[in-house]
């Protein structure tokens, strides 16, 4: 028989333990978006699990709507290279996209503790 401190101990969490899990399991913490699939200009982009507060809080503040903001947010002090090169706000909401569903797929099946 299990005692209760075992399963508290079983369902005990930490933050590093979390993180790394997460990693494992999405790939990285990172998501490097290559605009011309030729190398030359590569963006990475916080994974949305990975978002320092002061970026979730800033996209927060945005209407899902406004594109534009979202990529300022998400790009930082490359947004106006990553536009001067051909890329479309839009771009970074089908991006996002693809990350959700990549995610679903991934998680399907695996337990939530190793």
């Amino acid at each position: 028989m299990t005692s209760n401190a075992d399963q508290n101990r079983a369902s005990a969490y930490s933050r590093a333990s979390v993180r790394r899990k997460l990693v494992e399991t999405v790939g990285t913490d990172t998501i490097s978006y290559d605009l011309n699939d030729d190398g030359q200009h590569v963006f990475e982009v916080q994974h949305p699990f990975f978002r320092s507060e002061e970026q979730a809080e800033a996209l927060d503040n945005l209407d899902d709507s406004d594109e534009d903001g979202i990529a300022r947010v998400v790009l930082g002090s490359r947004y106006d290279e990553f536009i001067e090169n051909g890329g479309r706000p839009s771009e970074l909401t089908m991006l996002f996209l693809q990350v959700q569903l990549d995610m679903r797929d991934s998680f399907k099946g695996r337990p939530t503790r190793s």
